[in-house]
């Protein structure tokens, strides 16, 4: 869905809610992880802490090493074959993913998500996103659990609750973000405030269900044929609509899928089709987005300037504007 939205957005509108997506599936596969941290009846300081060093070391090992082969290859690769006048911006967003602070880096250097500056790094926001959420989310619920001592259900609830407060009314949210001291407005799209609610909801869910068990049963199955359906006409609307709205509706059509696992009731090649692009969507997710940008913008690749390029080219001062259209003109 994203790769297609990046490669062509005129083809397929709402391709960027793939991200909203990952975001519930990933609170769906997640929470149970954290729960580990708690596995012990006893619910010991010391071994709690044991446990979230685990969480945060299978984190790491799962996606940093990843992350710093793909930065590393790409960053070669954008060094020799990327525009000039792209190259700070890039090394600077490659730093600032680098760190965790991809969703910051993609604001400061590409602003508008829907109307970037081209940007080969721009999507390791939601990675970001992600990390952020990993770092603080199983601090978050030891405190809840030692001193508290109350249901994580109710945590999650107000997770979601406020987040998607943040996350919908605009006003507010630039209030939360200008906290900080910074003008932060037009940041909630990179948000982890404005995002974690996504988390909370497939966390919810899993928390809530734990997993039942499902019985196959023909009205079972009409109704995972249902969720499909209705996923895919959220997808497909033929009208942009504002993204929080869509995000909440798409947000509101995976929670069901997840839990009838609406997906198994495909056909057996499709489902196993699925599980090796699952296989394989990290490094995909990771290595994307760069050879898009080369495709696109690339001299060596006889690039030219496309409306995106010439978006950014009008933001740029007029002697600049000459300079890059003479130097592409030339190669």
């Amino acid at each position: 869905m994203v790769i297609l939205f990046h490669a062509d957005e005129s083809l397929f509108l709402h391709g960027y809610l793939g991200v909203d997506v990952f975001f519930v599936v990933s609170g769906y596969v997640i929470t149970p992880r954290l729960l580990e941290i708690f596995s012990d009846s006893g619910v010991r300081k010391s071994s709690v802490i044991y446990e979230v060093k685990i969480f945060f070391t299978r984190r790491f090992f799962r996606l940093i090493p990843a992350l710093i082969s793909t930065l590393a290859t790409t960053g070669i690769l954008l060094f020799f074959l990327a525009p000039f006048e792209d190259q700070k911006r890039i090394g600077m967003q490659g730093v600032s993913t680098l760190f965790g602070l991809g969703n910051l880096g993609a604001y400061k250097f590409s602003g508008n998500y829907f109307t970037p500056n081209p940007n080969p790094l721009i999507h390791t926001w939601s990675l970001s996103i992600e990390e952020q959420i990993y770092l603080l989310l199983p601090l978050i619920m030891v405190a809840w659990k030692l001193v508290l001592k109350r249901s994580f259900v109710v945590l999650f609830v107000w997770i979601a609750c406020l987040s998607l407060a943040i996350f919908s009314i605009p006003s507010l949210e630039t209030r939360v973000h200008n906290l900080s001291g910074y003008a932060l407005e037009g940041f909630g799209f990179y948000s982890p405030l404005s995002r974690v609610w996504q988390f909370a909801a497939g966390g919810l869910l899993y928390l809530l269900t734990l997993q039942s068990a499902k019985t196959k049963d023909s009205k079972l199955t009409r109704l995972q044929f249902f969720s499909i359906l209705v996923f895919l006409v959220v997808l497909f609307l033929p009208v942009v609509l504002d993204h929080r709205i869509v995000s909440f509706l798409i947000v509101i059509v995976t929670l069901p899928i997840l839990h009838l696992g609406s997906f198994y009731s495909l056909p057996k090649k499709i489902v196993y089709t699925f599980k090796n692009l699952g296989d394989q969507s990290y490094s995909t997710y990771l290595f994307h987005m760069p050879l898009i940008y080369l495709a696109k913008f690339s001299p060596f690749f006889g690039a030219g300037i496309d409306k995106d390029r010439s978006r950014y080219i009008s933001s740029l001062p007029l002697q600049s504007r000459w300079y890059l259209v003479d130097k592409v003109t030339f190669i």
